[in-house]
């Protein structure tokens, strides 16, 4: 959109507006996904740029998010301690556990996100 342009709403695409004000809401503070309905919270896209903004936006998100490895690792990218939004089926998946170890060996919250599993994981930092 051009500088001076607007978007104009109506009735037919009030639906847009509640998108776009969801994420601006979202994109301003990602927390802020607790406050938006449940399609959204369901949206992946949307979910990852909330988690983006703020990571603590992952345990607002939807049943099932939890089990995605791929989005788990994502979110442990915003920040290594939303390892304890991850549901219970990952944190026994001893190649997960062994993922998180290889993957944040290299850097150097790798500790952070080592501690957030407690007594689930026994590997060395």
């Amino acid at each position: 959109m051009k500088a001076g342009n607007f978007k104009m709403y109506t009735e037919e695409n009030s639906l847009d507006y509640l998108a776009d004000a969801f994420e601006f809401a979202v994109k301003e503070d990602g927390v802020n996904l607790q406050r938006v309905a449940k399609k959204f919270r369901a949206d992946r896209e949307f979910v990852m740029a909330a988690v983006s903004q703020n990571a603590l936006a992952f345990q607002y998100a939807a049943d099932g998010f939890e089990a995605d490895r791929v989005f788990v690792f994502v979110a442990m990218g915003a920040d290594p301690s939303n390892i304890q939004f991850a549901s219970a089926m990952l944190l026994s998946d001893r190649e997960f556990i062994l993922e998180v170890g290889e993957w944040f060996a290299v850097g150097p919250d790798h500790k952070v996100a080592l501690r957030s599993l407690g007594g689930v994981a026994h590997l060395r930092t």
